[in-house]
């Protein structure tokens, strides 16, 4: 017997053609549905995005920084573009981490944080500003500079000096870059040190500038009308500070004699050079 062949069920070409047809009215529909609601969207989009314009900015006191350059900065954010047709004034929009990083490139904080308030619709600066440690005195400009270099601010120098802050002469040309001073650290915490130490342990030699020119591991200090001391800033200063004032009491114990000498060179163990 031959095998019978199987053939497969017959399908209705009409009703294929009939729920093709509905699945296509369907669609058609849906979309219609789509491009009626299209405009009531658009609208309430905008509605939404014009209640939500930034009411202000919120900026902690300030110790060291301008305030008003911190609101120019926060103002210029503001009204930067986003989404090519609208403004950041829009508090969705506003880009706070671009804000931040502005701020971080034109001022040093220990903490900075630039934050959005859904509340109260506004923008919210957090920080805790570097504190200075001297000053680096530059031509007419003073820096005010913490150990590592960095200028937290400058001011003319002919303005006062703030708190009686040590005061480092640049002898050389210019250090400064960008916002830093390009000064070994070891030579403004030595300077520092040693205007404690001068303040605690001599007499009559208030009158004075500290300097830092070309000379290697060396701190001057220029007395008014008087001699340049040379000290090490590889040696201790107490050491150093001993030497000069057993001199002062013995060979220059005369005031006029030691305001006559042109310099005296501390630096160099238990040896004193002075002309």
């Amino acid at each position: 017997m031959k095998p019978r062949r199987q053939t497969e069920p017959t399908v209705n070409s009409f009703i294929r053609r009939e729920r093709s047809d509905q699945t296509i009215v369907r669609t058609s529909s849906a979309g219609a549905w789509w491009y009626l609601l299209l405009p009531f969207v658009i609208i309430a989009f905008f509605y939404l995005f014009s209640g939500l314009n930034i009411r202000g900015v919120e900026i902690p006191a300030t110790k060291f920084i301008d305030r008003d350059e911190l609101v120019r900065a926060y103002e210029a954010q503001r009204g930067e573009s986003a989404w090519l047709v609208f403004r950041q004034s829009n508090w969705l929009l506003f880009d706070a981490q671009a804000l931040q990083t502005k701020l971080e490139s034109d001022y040093y904080f220990n903490y900075l944080k630039v934050s959005k308030n859904l509340k109260n619709l506004s923008i919210v600066l957090q920080f805790d500003e570097k504190e200075y440690n001297l000053i680096w005195q530059e031509g007419e400009t003073n820096h005010y500079v913490n150990y590592q270099g960095e200028i937290i601010f400058s001011v003319p120098a002919n303005q006062p000096i703030k708190d009686k802050t040590v005061v480092v002469f640049n002898e050389l040309a210019s250090k400064r870059q960008g916002r830093s001073i390009l000064v070994d650290e070891k030579y403004l915490r030595f300077a520092s040190a040693l205007d404690d130490a001068l303040n605690a342990k001599t007499k009559g030699l208030s009158q004075r500038r500290l300097g830092v020119g070309a000379e290697f591991n060396t701190v001057k200090v220029l007395i008014n009308n008087g001699p340049v001391l040379y000290f090490n800033t590889e040696s201790d200063i107490n050491d150093q500070l001993n030497k000069l004032e057993a001199l002062r009491q013995s060979e220059l114990a005369d005031g006029r004699v030691f305001n006559a000498q042109k310099y005296i060179d501390l630096r160099y163990g238990k040896s004193i050079y002075y002309q």
